[in-house]
């Protein structure tokens, strides 16, 4: 996929700050691997709708023509894979 992550940095960045400027210490953390499995590509343009929802996407029609040809030459499931990080911040009393 080929989405901008633009807002993503942004939030990542202001974090940082928040923690350099002693008001927040970071906690625990974790790092998953996430899949997300779809049977049909109907599934997956609703996931794609509910994703893009959330923030502006370029144009996914490359993506949707691949896997119409891709699963017209035989019986798959299709993947979205992806790392979810979870970082606990405490406030600074």
């Amino acid at each position: 996929m080929r989405e901008s992550f633009d807002k993503d940095h942004a939030a990542d960045r202001a974090v940082a700050d928040v923690v350099r400027a002693g008001l927040f210490d970071r906690g625990a953390s974790v790092e998953l691997a996430v899949d997300r499995e779809m049977d049909t590509i109907d599934d997956f343009m609703g996931w794609l709708k509910d994703f893009g929802g959330r923030r502006p996407m370029a144009s996914h029609a490359w993506l949707i023509e691949r896997l119409h040809r891709k699963r017209a030459t035989k019986d798959a499931t299709i993947v979205v894979r992806g790392i979810l990080k979870l970082q606990v911040l405490q406030k600074v009393e």
